[in-house]
């Protein structure tokens, strides 16, 4: 068989009229075809936790800076933390306009900084994402993480604060992509919790 090397200008030309809410997606199913994402290697010497959830939050459009939204994480971290080991996709760099959320040292918490110290930006997403892919899930902000773990079959639990400055588009093709990957995707509006804590049974 032959294949041609295509700029990927190419599908942003073809789905745009996606993005821009134009037209549904009927309309690109014919051209799309999602598939599992083998696994990045991990760098020599790195060890993992047997069974871990994969935590990233940080700042966007939809998760804005705020002394509520920086408690939010604390505690969310805090309360996964006694049931599974963490592994917080943390790295001493910044490439974009998504600011990393600190988070406190906690008991069974393991810093993607500390196991990769020196990991250059051109290699960091690599990284996140190999650890990402041997992960029981992702925890974290509603965004591009959340979709690379769909792709590697994981469970996602994401969070917004308010929808803005993002097509609702987007939120609609994770949720195709979680069912085309056969895993579960959630994606949870944070002052949304108070009323399903009030409803929801415990299981």
């Amino acid at each position: 068989k032959h294949y041609l090397t295509l700029h990927p200008s190419w599908m942003y030309q073809l789905l745009r009229p996606f993005w821009g809410g134009q037209i549904g997606s009927d309309a690109i199913d014919p051209w799309l075809r999602f598939t599992e994402l083998a696994p990045p290697p991990l760098p020599d010497g790195v060890t993992l936790p047997h069974r871990f959830v994969a935590v990233k939050f940080y700042y966007r459009y939809t998760f804005p800076q705020n002394p509520q939204t920086q408690a939010f994480v604390q505690e969310s971290v805090r309360r996964i933390a006694p049931k599974y080991p963490v592994v917080l996709l943390d790295w001493d760099g910044h490439v974009d306009d998504h600011g990393n959320i600190a988070v406190r040292d906690l008991p069974n918490v393991t810093r993607m900084s500390t196991l990769l110290p020196s990991v250059p930006p051109e290699r960091a997403i690599a990284m996140e994402a190999a650890i990402l892919a041997r992960s029981m899930g992702f925890v974290g902000t509603y965004g591009g993480l959340a979709h690379l773990a769909l792709r590697f079959r994981r469970p996602v639990v994401s969070y917004y604060w308010e929808w803005q400055g993002v097509t609702f588009v987007h939120r609609t093709l994770s949720e195709q992509l979680a069912l085309q990957m056969g895993t579960s995707f959630h994606c949870l509006r944070v002052m949304d919790l108070i009323m399903l804590q009030d409803v929801m049974p415990r299981v």
